[in-house]
């Protein structure tokens, strides 16, 4: 399994919790093949993934929404964006920037386009840009963004991506976000620490990856990042840290499986203080 077609892997969680994810459109990116990845993963490293992503969604999305409600943000960008579907769950009147691989964009264009002139999708303002964050893309990438939103605050979504990155790749990132920023706008961002990979499915997870992996039976690669990256991160705040269990309870999920059986992502949330 590549790493973009994990993106259809997500969707298919999403889709099972449709009341926990609040996503009515996840189920659009479902065929059989990726049932078949969904339920071999939850059946070979556990069965509470699906519904960590869909409280994931829940978290991100219910926290734009308040944030567009309350009139702190115009756009959301969303760096790794995937099939992701933000952009028909949320208001008609927030403008979207989704960028990714260009093979997922070109998928998700063609695929978001079908089903808006079919009346599936709703209608939205959404400009997909395809980027390769291995590449010397910064440049590039910020005159394009700049030129699409000018001046207007905007909440920064990095959900599901650093696993797989390098520590440069992230620190590039990070320095690109606060670039293109104001005082006042947000990043959300999803990462594991050291202490969330010790558990057995953690474990699991990355035998997974390997017996997936398309090029071979090298071990599986990925970042780990601490919270004191985001709490020490200049020109920022950590306004907000969740959590499996702590969203658990929020959603009143109970989950099914021991503490060692769950894959413990960390949810922050960080605003702009300084321009």
């Amino acid at each position: 399994m590549e790493v973009h077609e994990t993106a259809f892997v997500t969707s298919a969680f999403r889709a099972m919790h449709v009341l926990l994810s609040k996503d009515e459109f996840a189920h659009l990116w479902l065929n059989d093949r990726v049932q078949h990845w969904a339920d071999t993963y939850l059946s070979t490293v556990t069965g509470e993934e699906s519904a960590a992503h869909s409280m994931r969604n829940r978290y991100f999305l219910d926290s734009i929404h308040r944030l567009f409600k309350d009139g702190n943000i115009e756009y959301l960008i969303n760096f790794g964006c995937g099939f992701s579907m933000y952009p028909y769950l949320l208001p008609h009147g927030l403008k979207h920037i989704e960028i990714d691989k260009p093979e997922v964009i070109r998928h998700k264009d063609q695929k978001t386009e079908l089903w808006e002139d079919q009346g599936i999708l709703p209608l939205r303002n959404i400009v997909r840009i395809p980027c390769d964050f291995s590449e010397n893309y910064e440049k590039e990438l910020i005159g394009k963004i700049n030129d699409i939103k000018k001046n207007s605050p905007c909440f920064i979504l990095l959900e599901g991506v650093l696993f797989f990155l390098t520590r440069e790749e992230m620190l590039r990132l990070f320095q690109l976000f606060n670039t293109l920023q104001k005082q006042g706008d947000r990043i959300g961002s999803v990462s594991f620490r050291a202490k969330d990979t010790e558990s057995k499915a953690f474990a699991l997870l990355l035998d997974f990856m390997k017996k997936e992996n398309p090029h071979g039976t090298e071990e599986a690669r990925y970042q780990t990042v601490e919270e004191k990256f985001y709490k020490s991160l200049p020109g920022y705040e950590l306004v907000d840290q969740q959590d499996f269990f702590s969203l658990s309870k929020s959603y009143q999920h109970q989950p099914s499986a021991t503490q060692d059986m769950i894959i413990n992502e960390q949810f922050y949330q960080l605003q702009k203080t300084r321009p």
